[in-house]
């Protein structure tokens, strides 16, 4: 590192820059004897362009705390902490492309599942942070454009990827609520009244969405989420404690029963955080785990996610397979 004298060459999770006192420091590099490391000589003059670079963007959000960067030929997801003695950016690189599922490390019997012709309903993504849920996502939603074609509508604070576009015969409209104007939940209303049958929320973590998609998750639609949590069951448990705030809980319960088509939940291991560890869970039209959600037995969840997952992996390519009411092939 220490000859390294533009970032766009180095690799971390994050970088903090930035603060009046404190030095810039990175967190994630790789081979680094201590994190989070502070950085070079050599690389502090190319940060202090990007600081310079991060400020104006910022004045350009106009307030935003979070916006996209585009710096020295890389794209940055940046936000901006507002600390006692002034601002602080945080960025994590992105890229500039969407990856296949394959790519991404899922095993080809989960992707089976996740591009069932068929499938409706709110399906999330879940994980710890950094845990690329939002590329899976993403990569969920281009493929299904690209294997069944259709209109997608994505809804995002900051266009973290680029999903706008042509997905061979489908096509998907980004909307950014730092464009609209609009809050993330009204963009969401927006959408569900376009007809669009795919819709991408990027991250539910609030109580006003959770009540939202979950409402809209019986109408026909296929409704692409991501959600910060470490398993499925404390998935489960968080997208039903932040809709309890808006909706009854024997309400939420219900619409879980009904609108809750599946959940992928992700993590990522060593070396260097990049092997995708998977659990997938499917509930659409399965009467035991519909009954589960409905009665909030969500502690008896665990040994049926598990042989859900024993008999997908088992199953071959060509065998068709009932699983949770949707069709592999």
């Amino acid at each position: 590192m220490r000859d390294i004298a533009a970032v766009r060459e180095l690799e971390f999770s994050d970088l903090y820059v930035g603060h009046p006192v404190l030095p810039d420091r990175l967190t994630g590099v790789p081979g680094a004897d201590s994190s989070p490391l502070v950085a070079s000589p050599v690389l502090q003059e190319d940060i202090d362009r990007l600081v310079m670079a991060c400020q104006a963007s910022f004045s350009a959000a106009h307030g935003q705390q979070r916006f996209k960067l585009e710096y020295d030929g890389v794209s940055y997801l940046a936000a901006a902490m507002a600390t006692q003695d002034g601002h602080v950016f945080l960025l994590r690189k992105i890229t500039a492309h969407i990856s296949l599922l394959s790519e991404l490390g899922i095993p080809q019997a989960y992707i089976r599942c996740l591009l069932t012709r068929n499938m409706s309903g709110l399906f999330l993504v879940s994980g710890k942070a950094r845990s690329g849920k939002t590329t899976s996502a993403c990569a969920m939603l281009k493929e299904r454009l690209v294997a069944f074609g259709g209109i997608a509508i994505s809804v995002e604070e900051v266009a973290e990827l680029p999903l706008g576009g042509h997905h061979g015969s489908g096509v998907c409209y980004q909307m950014v609520a730092a464009r609209s104007g609009t809050s993330p939940t009204e963009m969401f209303r927006q959408a569900m009244r376009w007809g669009a049958k795919m819709i991408f929320v990027d991250e539910i973590n609030d109580s006003a969405m959770a009540a939202e998609v979950l409402q809209a998750s019986v109408n026909g639609s296929l409704i692409v989420s991501t959600m910060q949590a470490s398993s499925i069951v404390r998935t489960i448990n968080k997208l039903q404690s932040l809709a309890n705030e808006k909706l009854a809980p024997a309400s939420v319960q219900a619409l879980m029963a009904d609108g809750l088509c599946g959940i992928l939940c992700q993590t990522l291991g060593l070396p260097q955080h990049t092997k995708l560890g998977t659990e997938l869970f499917l509930s659409n039209e399965c009467n035991v785990i519909r009954n589960m959600l409905r009665n909030g037995d969500y502690e008896l969840l665990g040994s049926e996610i598990q042989r859900q997952m024993s008999s997908i992996i088992a199953a071959k390519p060509a065998t068709r397979l009932m699983m949770g009411g949707i069709n592999v092939e």
